[in-house]
């Protein structure tokens, strides 16, 4: 692994850490930092994701979409290897712990197709690189969804996760928009 981008993780999971003890009012915030065009339609399918550790929150936002009829789901990991599937959740289900102990949606629900992909992550430039725990899973779900059309790929972030250049492989997968507490970033991708 290039060590670039392990120093850049290292460095990056103390900052997450560092300013997630003002989490709850970042989450909240940045309902309010979604620009009106970027909202997901009715019927939309948005995939949203359950925070592990210090990752952004992304559940009130999640929240406001159902409250918009759109249509939620969260990816299940299935091998390690393999892009992500997306099962139905609405705010309250219940879930199982799946993987590296994330909770997922139970898989006897049909799988969905997002047309809106919420992403988690450690740091992400403006030009939409983002740098995840190094394992692949979003770059092979963003790749997979693209190639069957289009999607809308929003990264979630504390504006400190923000730097001003995030090192890519060739198989990294560029986010579309990034928001944070303080703002929306249409990005260069």
């Amino acid at each position: 692994m290039d060590q670039t981008k392990i120093a850049l993780r290292k460095t990056q999971l103390n900052t997450r850490k560092r300013v997630h003890k003002h989490g709850a009012d970042a989450s909240f915030a940045v309902v309010s930092r979604v620009p009106e065009g970027l909202w997901p339609g009715q019927n939309e399918v948005v995939s949203g994701y359950f925070p592990i550790r210090t990752e952004f929150d992304p559940r009130p936002l999640m929240e406001e979409f159902q409250k918009r009829n759109s249509r939620l789901c969260l990816p299940v990991m299935n091998g390690p290897e393999e892009a992500l599937s997306f099962h139905p959740w609405k705010s309250g289900e219940d879930l199982v712990q799946g993987r590296f102990g994330v909770h997922e949606p139970s898989q006897d629900q049909p799988e969905l197709v997002p047309d809106f992909v919420l992403v988690p992550l450690l740091a992400v430039d403006l030009m939409g690189r983002r740098l995840g725990y190094g394992k692949g899973y979003y770059d092979r779900t963003l790749s997979q969804l693209r190639q069957r059309g289009s999607i809308v790929s929003v990264g979630l972030a504390y504006e400190a996760q923000i730097v001003d250049r995030v090192p890519v492989d060739p198989h990294d997968q560029c986010l579309d928009w990034v928001v944070t507490e303080k703002g929306a970033y249409r990005t260069g991708a």
